[in-house]
């Protein structure tokens, strides 16, 4: 259902939006962001992760899955959800819990983080905060300038909006979630990886050679592909993605499932890193708002499942299948 009217809100947000895809065509500085949604093989990993980081719609049809407020109160479990929801009020906090978690994850895997703005919404007679929200600000446009956290806006969309191209941010205010640490210098030269593969399919000789304009090259389509395949495995060995079984018949099925078990993992903690981050940000909005509430999960994979899991693949006394079965939640 949609909230109900309420009376016109001022609003805290110094963060400027503006759609960063048609700005940035001719600005120099978000035109340096790689953009690995329109590359094959990175936009299958940030899919992977994306999708299956969280219940799809916040249900789980393989396992009971809960999105818990301590202390519970139905007030505050409506004010979150209107906090981080990025549609009209349903009611449902575990489904927009599931939905920012998608976007967040989705982001991070994509650009190295994710950062929001706590924007505070009061009421214009006598400036009483009643709720707040989590306002997107478009990926590494953050940065800090002459001592100063600050927005970078191109100039064609400052004109626009009649901003500066650089909004100074209140630090206190400006939520960024990242990787796990182990994988958070990392990220990027995964991504670039496979950036370069997915742009480099063939030889730079081989459609010339096919369509005769140059001599025959000795050349074995086999062995390059199988490179390929392995150059794949090598670039998402770190979090254990296996490309959606390219690489399966080019590695045994026991290190496949290794590899598999390394990607629960991966998951596991990035859910882990945002939901802290989250965290930290309800603690600081619930001191100006007037509310007391932390997130909790039930009925997903913990890293516990993960280490029984590969204690069963390493004593081999449990099927591949099974041994995988605790991680399938959407």
């Amino acid at each position: 259902m949609r909230r109900p009217p309420e009376p016109e809100l001022n609003r805290s947000q110094q963060s400027i939006f503006y759609y960063s895809d048609l700005a940035g065509r001719e600005d120099p500085v978000l035109r340096a962001r790689p953009d690995y949604f329109r590359q094959s093989y990175t936009h299958m990993l940030i899919e992977d992760v994306a999708a299956s980081i969280m219940p799809i719609g916040g249900r789980s049809q393989n396992r009971p899955f809960r999105v818990l407020l301590t202390p519970a109160d139905p007030k505050v479990e409506e004010l979150i959800e209107g906090g981080i929801a990025h549609r009209d009020y349903n009611g449902d906090l575990a489904e927009s819990v599931c939905d920012f978690f998608h976007e967040c994850a989705q982001t991070i895997m994509a650009f190295g983080e994710a950062v929001y703005e706590i924007v505070y919404l009061s009421k214009p007679s006598d400036g009483t905060i009643v709720r707040f929200e989590l306002g997107f600000i478009q990926p590494r446009t953050v940065m800090h300038r002459r001592g100063k956290l600050v927005q970078y806006v191109p100039l064609e969309a400052a004109r626009r909006l009649n901003v500066p191209q650089y909004v100074q941010l209140l630090p206190e205010r400006v939520l960024t979630f990242k990787p796990p640490a182990y994988v958070n210098d990392k990220l990027e030269h995964i991504m670039k990886c496979l950036s370069f593969l997915s742009t480099h399919m063939l030889p730079d000789f081989a459609l010339p050679a096919m369509a005769g304009e140059i001599k025959s090259i000795p050349y074995d389509s086999s062995v390059f592909l199988r490179s390929q395949k392995l150059a794949l495995a090598d670039a998402g060995k770190l979090i254990g993605w296996n490309a959606r079984g390219i690489v399966e018949g080019e590695v045994l099925e026991y290190y496949w499932l290794h590899r598999q078990l390394i990607f629960e993992r991966f998951k596991i903690e990035l859910r882990d890193t945002i939901l802290r981050t989250l965290n930290e940000g309800l603690e600081l909005a619930g001191r100006d708002v007037g509310f007391s509430g932390q997130l909790k999960f039930e009925g997903l994979p913990t890293l516990d499942d993960v280490k029984d899991a590969e204690a069963h693949l390493a004593a081999g006394d449990m099927p591949f299948k099974e041994v995988l079965k605790p991680f399938l939640t959407v």
